[in-house]
């Protein structure tokens, strides 16, 4: 069957005609079958009743060709698994769009024939490297504009949700030609955009992260698919404590902002609310308190913490209590899958640096380490009966890769014999033996080390080590004299981020800079902003590389081995495992074995050793 589908505007009339042939028995989809397992290429698209692969079924399957031949199978009278020889091929690259929903869906859904796509190039994670920190989408139809030249209308895409199997007569129904055309349209355009991506890859250099992003993705989807348990009522107990803290907190600023708010209550109590910016700036700005961050009045926790005031403090404080309650509170436990009974949190896996962001919930909001009782959360994701949790993370995983970068003569010496780098800061800052460095002396020491990574100046670490800036910025100083590997390479990295409106990683992952007119009024902060990314991009997104090419590692030799276990998720440079009881021994070895191969993968002149805690539930060792 082919038509003339119109995607131009008005003025710009242009016409896709794709030949495609739709099939609706099981007869003529083996037919086909072989024909396809000859190409070495084919792009894969499906059209659900929905975005969960739990409740959601595949009303169509569609696979395009190189040479403009499109199929577009009804899933609902096509056994799609006749096919399974094709899309699990793996010397056929497979091309998609946002393959983490399709292989999820090929997986799960009910009539999903537990098809397992493999050696896939997923066109959106591809187009999202290529412009990682610059705003453009990464949509199929901004791709099909920019590659093919064609505007394309995906508001069809909603009608398929009305295919629901709940109604027979609906769920039956005939698609419509309109229908039919748009999802031949969408696997007929990928070797265009397929090809015309590869070339750009090419000429940024970026076909290697491209690479492992395509080798990560479907462990992500697996990871998503599989979920992590909760104990739930382990998790209303603890939110019942961290609710006393926050209102405990709360009463504590009121105090501190009653002589200062304008806004009073009954009996001449503040008012005020704590979480609205606005108000907050104002406060600051009647107790005399300088809040200006990059040029700006703002009370962002990068500010505050720059801060030495006692009302700062507790204001950041409060705000990680009101995070647990806002972000997670009861509505997590309305998120358990009623047919799995897990948490399945989404990963978006690229944002600027390379790292991976999560929501529902956000797992990566989640207290690591501390004494308030929103730290006990981590102890409500457990193992269930007769598993295991395994926890492993990088051990100061991004000095480490500093060292890597600055080739520093004094950081490398202490990663390579050992040497604890806080301890030995300390001691070459303020003289002291090595073996006689105060508690307190490490802790500035350690907060400087890391400060640094960042961009962080005087005034952050004044506040965070409660001295005033000149003590700071003096011993910054004296830093930078022991460190001079680590201070030419931020100034060099910082400057080549604004000369190149990039900074890259280890791998050659790049993020791309914004950097207006000098005529523009936000050109000093921006200025200032890249010149700040561009010394810490390099660290984070290796840190990302790293951690995505462990999880690849795992996920393949938990699979070559034929294994029960999973990733449950990461978060930054730490990654959990579930594992059946049976299996602990054997997989932690494999986890510690690829942890270590993946960072020795980009970090060359470092090493960083690795241990697992064998655990009931999340521990932060």
């Amino acid at each position: 069957m082919a038509s003339s589908l119109d995607l131009g505007t008005a003025k710009n009339k242009i016409k896709l005609s794709p030949k495609y042939e739709y099939v609706i028995t099981t007869t003529r989809a083996a037919e086909i079958a072989p024909i396809l397992n000859e190409y070495k290429t084919l792009a894969i698209d499906t059209e659900t009743t929905g975005l969960d692969p739990f409740l959601s079924e595949i009303i169509l399957l569609q696979i395009g060709t190189v040479d403009g031949k499109a199929y577009v199978f009804d899933a609902r009278t096509v056994d799609i698994s006749v096919l399974r020889a094709s899309l699990e091929n793996p010397d056929i690259i497979k091309l998609l769009a946002n393959a983490k929903f399709d292989y999820q869906m090929l997986r799960i859904a009910k009539n999903g024939a537990g098809i397992e796509l493999n050696n896939i190039y997923d066109a959106m994670l591809a187009e999202e490297v290529l412009t990682a920190g610059l705003e453009y989408s990464a949509s199929l139809a901004s791709m099909c504009a920019k590659y093919v030249g064609v505007p394309l209308d995906k508001t069809i895409r909603n009608e398929f949700e009305d295919f629901t199997r709940n109604d027979t007569a609906t769920f039956k129904a005939p698609f419509t030609s309109e229908q039919l055309e748009y999802a031949a349209v969408d696997v007929y355009i990928m070797h265009t955009i397929f090809e015309s991506q590869l070339r750009a890859l090419e000429k940024e250099n970026l076909l290697d992260t491209a690479k492992l992003e395509f080798d990560v993705c479907i462990p992500i989807a697996e990871m998503e698919l599989h979920g992590v348990y909760i104990d739930p009522n382990k998790w209303v107990s603890i939110l019942e404590e961290v609710e006393i803290e926050r209102k405990a907190k709360e009463k504590v600023l009121h105090s501190l902002a009653e002589p200062y708010s304008e806004q009073q209550g009954l009996f001449g109590a503040s008012s005020t609310n704590f979480s609205s910016p606005a108000q907050m700036v104002k406060l600051f700005k009647r107790m005399g308190v300088d809040v200006r961050g990059e040029e700006v009045f703002d009370t962002n926790s990068s500010t505050l913490e720059t801060i030495n005031h006692p009302f700062a403090r507790e204001l950041l404080e409060y705000r990680g209590y009101d995070k647990v309650i806002k972000a997670f509170g009861q509505k997590l436990l309305q998120r358990i899958n009623p047919k799995t009974k897990r948490l399945h949190p989404s990963f978006r896996q690229i944002i600027r640096t390379g790292r991976m962001s999560c929501s529902g919930p956000n797992l990566q909001q989640i207290p690591a380490k501390g004494s308030g009782p929103g730290t006990k959360i981590r102890e409500c994701f457990v193992a269930p009966a007769g598993y295991k949790l395994l926890v492993a993370d990088y051990s100061q995983c991004e000095l480490r890769i500093l060292a890597e970068l600055s080739q520093d003569p004094v950081m490398m010496n202490a990663y390579i014999k050992g040497i604890d780098l806080h301890t030995d800061t300390a001691s070459r800052i303020w003289g002291i033996p090595f073996d006689k460095v105060p508690k307190a002396q490490r802790s500035i020491a350690k907060t400087i080390n890391f400060l640094l990574v960042y961009g962080g100046g005087p005034s952050t670490l004044a506040a965070r080590a409660a001295i005033s800036e000149d003590e700071a910025e003096a011993l910054i100083n004296v830093y930078f004299s022991i460190y001079k590997g680590v201070k030419a390479y931020l100034a060099n990295s910082g400057k080549a981020a604004l000369l190149n409106r990039y900074s890259k990683t280890i791998l050659g992952r790049k993020r791309f800079f914004s950097i207006p007119t000098q005529d523009n009024p936000e050109f000093k902060r921006i200025r200032s902003s890249v010149e700040r990314e561009g010394k810490n991009q390099p660290i984070q997104g290796t840190n990302a590389d790293i951690t995505k090419r462990a999880m690849y590692y795992i996920h393949r030799d938990i699979k070559r081995n034929n294994l029960k276990s999973h990733i449950l998720f990461p978060v930054h440079d730490e990654i959990l495992i579930e594992s059946p009881e049976a299996e602990v021994e054997q997989v932690a070895l494999i986890q510690k074995n690829c942890m270590e191969a993946a960072f020795a993968d980009f970090v060359k002149s470092i090493p960083n050793k690795v241990d697992v805690m064998v655990c009931d539930y999340w521990k932060k060792d």
